[in-house]
């Protein structure tokens, strides 16, 4: 057998194409992590919140390649990221407007919730 292996109709179903989404997982877990250490060096002090998109397409691949998320997850240390986050936030969330202040947290919420539901290949976080 060689090493060409089609295992699927989907694109990413066949010998590497299904490392495609790994790379684009990868790619946003690095521009978390780069927002993660702005926000501990209190780089977006002004109500921004970059990490919550970047989080919500880190979600979106998850969405669509759970094993690739199951394989990789671990290296985001979720809690230590949602400890940032809850910082952040007692810092800023008064500069956010008010009429928006709400959802935005219970959207946060939410992102975090289905981010910790990910069950992880790795033995431990």
């Amino acid at each position: 057998m060689g090493l060409n292996k089609i295992t699927g109709i989907l694109p990413h179903e066949n010998t590497c194409a299904d490392l495609v989404p790994m790379a684009y997982f990868y790619d946003v877990l690095k521009n978390i992590q780069k927002v993660e250490e702005d926000i501990i060096n209190m780089t977006y002090e002004d109500g921004r919140q970059p990490l919550l998109v970047h989080l919500d397409m880190l979600l979106t691949i998850a969405r669509k390649y759970p094993n690739t998320a199951a394989m990789c997850i671990y290296e985001l240390k979720r809690k230590h990221l949602k400890d940032t986050f809850e910082a952040w936030w007692e810092r800023n969330q008064k500069k956010i407007p008010k009429k928006y202040r709400t959802g935005i947290r219970q959207n946060a919420d939410e992102l975090f919730d289905e981010l910790f539901a990910i069950k992880s290949w790795a033995k431990s976080e």
